[in-house]
């Protein structure tokens, strides 16, 4: 997924509890987190902490942080200028899909296809409320 500023990629995979962050040169000036040639990318981070291959990944509004979700039942939210986990939900199953709002307040997320469900996490808040369920 390539972030809305286009300096930032994340990268998931089945079968790996890693959520690799590459990133593309600046084109603006600012602070610079790593710094690659126009033929190759510097790796950012590797971001490890889930229990289970990371199905979903997404970035917030304004690329400060990333959220992941995973076969481990978790979302978590990273900080991308330090690397680290800020918050870890827990959900009752699997996370296949991640969204989140334009104002970056809420996470929407999916389980599996024979638990058919939409969750909405609010932002800093840990609750989960099923708001659309399938039969």
């Amino acid at each position: 997924m390539l972030s809305s500023l286009g300096r930032l990629i994340l990268v998931a995979g089945l079968g790996s509890a890693t959520l690799v962050l590459p990133m593309i040169p600046p084109l603006a000036p600012g602070a610079v987190l790593a710094q690659a040639t126009t033929r190759s990318v510097s790796l950012l981070y590797t971001l490890t902490g889930h229990g289970g291959g990371v199905n979903t990944v997404a970035f917030t509004p304004f690329n400060h942080y990333a959220v992941s979700g995973s076969v481990d039942r978790t979302i978590r939210v990273w900080d991308l200028k330090t690397g680290q986990t800020v918050q870890t939900l827990n959900n009752s199953h699997a996370v296949n899909s991640i969204t989140l709002s334009p104002d970056g307040n809420k996470i929407y997320g999916t389980g599996p296809s024979y638990k058919p469900s939409v969750k909405i996490w609010q932002y800093g808040l840990c609750d989960s409320s099923v708001v659309c369920a399938g039969g």
